[in-house]
């Protein structure tokens, strides 16, 4: 059974933002805690699989660092949308999410919807992170 690694990938990092939201709903952590745990363990536990694959050799700076040489036409175009989507959307939603940062509160007052942005900034970064980590 072979799964695709880029579909892997955005599952994953989809899947990460929401328990993210999540957890810091509950507000026992820090946001920045709870990314730092994430990005680490999350790290280790990759690191750790990839040595378990049977009879392969990784090259772990390609891995962590990319490899510019392999990207293809279709992995640029793909980028490029996507770059030029999250643009569109923070250029729709750049008031409210000034008024987020600068105040949750008072942004949830003035009737911006402070959760569903919140989870639209993360959601989209995970999309662009996920996309744009090449696999190696």
């Amino acid at each position: 059974m072979s799964i695709d690694g880029g579909i892997t990938a955005t599952l994953v990092c989809l899947s990460v933002a929401i328990l993210l939201t999540v957890l810091e709903d509950q507000q026992k952590l820090a946001t920045d805690t709870m990314l730092g745990i994430f990005s680490h363990g999350f790290l280790a536990l990759g690191l750790v699989a990839i040595t378990l694959v049977p009879g392969g050799r990784t090259n772990m700076e390609g891995l962590l660092f990319g490899d510019i040489l392999t990207v293809t036409k279709t992995e640029v175009i793909t980028m490029w949308g996507l770059s030029l989507s999250v643009l569109v959307v923070l250029k729709r939603q750049w008031s409210s999410i000034v008024a987020m940062t600068v105040h949750q509160d008072l942004a949830s007052v003035e009737g911006i919807p402070v959760h569903r942005h919140k989870v639209m900034l993360k959601l989209m970064l995970a999309l662009t992170v996920a996309l744009k980590k090449h696999p190696i």
